[in-house]
């Protein structure tokens, strides 16, 4: 199995040319504000059961927003560096057949040094 790289890129995630988009996101009714940049996506994401607990995945899909595959990754409501890295660390173990990952946690942007 070889060996993932990591890229730290400004590059907005829609734009990243990855296979899929993890979002690492609070609990939906914390999320609101992070969502309305992703026209359909709440929607799709509270009618597959994604809560945003901590370790809640789910592969999803918003059309309006993105042709893009989505996994969405629940962070927690108030997570830290470690929930984050957590978090974000089993989505992209459990998530197969893609080349290549974009990650993002716009709830928590502050964490990102520290994850």
């Amino acid at each position: 199995m070889p060996y993932p790289e990591l890229i730290v890129s400004p590059t907005a995630l829609r734009d990243s040319g990855a296979d899929a988009l993890v979002l690492a996101l609070p609990p939906l009714d914390h999320a609101g504000e992070i969502l309305a940049d992703w026209p359909g996506l709440e929607d799709s994401l509270r009618g597959i059961g994604f809560t945003g607990a901590a370790g809640n995945t789910v592969r999803a899909f918003a059309p309006q927003s993105t042709s893009t595959p989505i996994i969405a990754v629940g962070t927690g409501s108030a997570p830290d560096a470690a929930a984050l890295r957590d978090a974000i660390g089993a989505a992209v173990r459990t998530t197969v057949s893609f080349a290549e990952l974009a990650v993002a946690a716009p709830a928590a942007d502050s964490l990102w040094r520290a994850a």
